[in-house]
């Protein structure tokens, strides 16, 4: 497998710089509802939760005020860091979510976000899956929520010219993204914009595989 660098996604992505920057693009306060209202559909009696890929540990922060039990792992130490000063009460730990074992199961195993958009290969996906069931035993819950462009194919529409745009304009930032499809190693490419003033040059342009 590859070995994944902290540093070098730090100095890619401005918002894994910007631990406060990272919370306020990605919040998502539909989430955590989302996730309750999963496990009673299913009748199950969640009390601790694993959180792969676990960021700022937003998320874990809301479960955990639902009255969960909440560990979260993450590759990026700074990250997690800032996590722990944050949000104490949590379980959290730098680890890579291909190869941690924690020596212990969770009733709700999660992956939301760019986490597994950074498994390339079948090698590293199988890794990863082969952690969450490591953390599991029968009656644990998976919750997946990866971002990925949308594709549609028709008999009239071919995938080649796959193009998603997204633009958020607001007194601090200017953000714009596409993706193409890529056929020959079958992923999306999302290529991405942000500025810190309407004006400004970007601050972030980078790729990313999904």
């Amino acid at each position: 497998m590859r070995v994944v660098e902290p540093r070098s996604l730090t100095r890619s992505n401005l918002v894994y710089r910007e631990p406060a920057l990272y919370d306020e693009l990605l919040a998502d306060t539909s989430i955590t509802a989302d996730l309750m209202a999963f496990a009673s559909r299913h009748e199950a009696n969640v009390r601790t939760v694993l959180d792969l890929g676990c960021g700022t540990g937003r998320l874990l922060a809301e479960l955990h005020g639902h009255g969960f039990t909440c560990t979260g792992i993450d590759l990026q130490p700074d990250l997690v860091a800032w996590a722990e000063r944050t949000h104490p009460g949590l379980r959290l730990a730098v680890g890579d979510l291909r190869t941690v074992r924690l020596g212990d199961t969770f009733d709700l195993v999660t992956s939301v976000g760019n986490s597994l958009s950074y498994l390339h290969t079948e090698i590293e996906l199988a890794a990863a899956f082969d952690t969450i069931r490591a953390h599991s035993h029968p009656g644990t819950l998976l919750t997946i929520a990866t971002l990925t462009a949308p594709a549609q194919r028709t008999r009239l529409q071919r995938c080649d010219d796959l193009t998603r745009r997204r633009n958020r304009h607001d007194d601090l930032r200017v953000g714009s993204a596409h993706s193409d499809l890529d056929h020959r190693p079958q992923l999306v490419l999302r290529h991405r914009s942000r500025r810190a003033r309407h004006h400004a040059p970007p601050l972030l342009e980078h790729r990313t595989a999904l």
